[in-house]
């Protein structure tokens, strides 16, 4: 029977949160941040971690966990999603990026989080999810973990992930990002040395490092299909062969443009990605 949030006790670290055995929230402060995860553990050796999508104006409330209720229909995987703590910083923004600020990049607590997470678990496989801008922070993360993330094998399982922040068409969006997060008017004016936090392709080029995984991508989305995705590939072709697969859905078969799948397609292929 699934819970509802407010029904869940909430453990103060991430250790306490490693030995619970039902659905629980964990909320703690680190520095000035505060950080909110929820956890759904079923004893599997394969943690999926959500990453969060922008809000909706008339549904804006932080923390915010996506997706996190379909745990309760994923037996087969422990799952922990993670709230943006980008969003404490502007009661207007509705998505963060996992930016954080120009003095701290929020995404990188975030991994030291899941390192500490996963030594405590000892997972064999890691799957980074996310729709979106949850797609985005997914990939980043993905490509940060080189190598093995303490003997775990990590991949990225993102859907219609924005991939460049700079080319993002839905500019309001973007300037009020560089406003709250780098203190200036838009992202043409933040500081070059900031653009690998706000460009997949700038970030998988630093680090030499394509993460695993599947990007699927609806035809019928113009912006991330015409633009992101023509960015993302184009980018890819200096590494030749790679792991990371991209599929597009054709529009003859879904016309909903920017929208998530649904729990099923993409359970789908979480387990082919998993098999590969």
């Amino acid at each position: 029977m699934m819970m509802h949030l407010n029904e869940m006790s909430c453990v103060r670290s991430l250790k306490s949160l490693s030995v619970v055995d039902a659905p629980t929230l964990c909320s703690f402060d680190e520095d000035c941040w505060r950080f909110d995860y929820y956890f759904s553990p079923r004893h599997s050796n394969v943690l999926l971690v959500f990453f969060p999508a922008a809000l909706t104006p008339d549904k804006r409330y932080v923390p915010a966990f996506h997706r996190w209720s379909w745990a309760f229909q994923l037996p087969e995987y422990d799952i922990l999603a993670l709230s943006d703590p980008t969003l404490y910083l502007d009661e207007h923004i509705l998505g963060g990026w996992l930016q954080g600020t120009s003095a701290d990049w929020i995404l990188t607590r975030i991994l030291a989080h899941l390192r500490t997470f996963q030594e405590l678990r000892n997972y064999q496989q890691i799957v980074f999810c996310g729709f979106s801008s949850g797609g985005f922070a997914a990939l980043q993360a993905a490509t940060l973990i080189t190598n093995s993330f303490l003997g775990a094998r990590v991949m990225a399982y993102t859907e219609n992930p924005q991939i460049s922040l700079i080319k993002y068409s839905i500019r309001r969006h973007m300037n009020l990002l560089a406003s709250v997060c780098y203190g200036v008017s838009s992202l043409d004016k933040v500081d070059s040395q900031f653009h690998l936090r706000l460009d997949i392709v700038s970030l998988i080029a630093s680090q030499n490092h394509v993460p695993p995984g599947l990007v699927v991508i609806k035809e019928s989305d113009i912006h991330h299909h015409g633009v992101q995705l023509e960015y993302l590939r184009s980018g890819l072709q200096c590494f030749g062969s790679n792991s990371l697969d991209l599929e597009v859905i054709p529009v003859s078969i879904d016309s909903s443009g920017h929208t998530p799948l649904t729990l099923q397609q993409m359970r789908s292929r979480i387990d082919a990605i998993l098999r590969k």
